[in-house]
């Protein structure tokens, strides 16, 4: 049995449904999920907002921890200078308004004073006490004297590694515990009531970062004035 083999010839056959469909997929892509160029941008602008917040907040906690480093510092040191002035009074005749007179007789007793350690570090009629060498025997005003150097020196290196730019401070009798201010130079604000407590006060000037402070903050052009402030006395 013989096979027979037909060859035909033609064109190819395509049918209206098949030419639809591949019409149809050539024109309409499906649909593809993506951002505009707007979107981009808007997301891109709140993105810097929320860094440059967060800088922002970085940098005040950065001048605040700063700022509570250097009233530590001070406060340190000016408790140094207290329990050595407390060792060192000169005594003299207590007054009826004085701590420690006694209300009766004619003998009011002894007070502590501190008239040794009254000075002043800022204004341009001072200079600042420069600890001297310690020796086996010291008057009363040599070891006075020491220690103010000290108290100097002491607060100089420690300013002086951090980002202030001056320091002032003043040993005196103050009754109404008024700050120190400084406005193109230091006042102490002491009254020298005799009958007052010693007082030692601390004022310190810091460079001003990002231009402006906080409306409580006491400014003198671009720097923040800092002060701390201690009464002498037996606890």
């Amino acid at each position: 049995m013989k096979y027979i083999t037909l060859h035909t010839k033609g064109r190819l056959k395509t049918s209206k449904a098949s030419f639809a469909k591949t019409r149809y997929s050539d024109f309409y892509k499906p649909n593809q999920a993506g951002m505009t160029l707007i979107e981009v941008l808007v997301a891109m602008f709140v993105l810097a907002i929320g860094v440059l917040a967060l800088l922002a907040i970085q940098l005040r906690t950065v001048s605040s921890v700063r700022e509570a480093e250097g009233q530590t510092i001070v406060s340190q040191l000016t408790q140094n200078l207290v329990e050595g002035m407390l060792i060192n009074p000169r005594l003299e005749k207590c007054t009826d308004s004085q701590t420690g007179a006694t209300t009766s007789g004619r003998d009011r007793g002894w007070c502590k004073n501190y008239s040794d350690y009254y000075t002043t570090y800022g204004d341009s009629s001072t200079e600042p006490l420069k600890k001297g060498p310690v020796k086996v025997s010291m008057s009363k005003e040599e070891l006075a004297n020491a220690q103010l150097g000290q108290f100097y020196e002491s607060l100089y290196k420690a300013f002086h590694d951090s980002d202030i730019s001056d320091f002032y401070y003043v040993v005196c009798r103050d009754s109404e515990n008024n700050e120190p201010t400084f406005k193109g130079g230091f006042k102490a604000n002491c009254d020298n009531d005799k009958t007052a407590d010693t007082v030692i006060k601390v004022l310190w000037l810091k460079d001003l970062e990002g231009g402006k402070a906080a409306s409580d903050v006491k400014t003198y052009e671009d720097s923040i004035i800092y002060t701390y402030q201690v009464r002498v006395r037996e606890r």
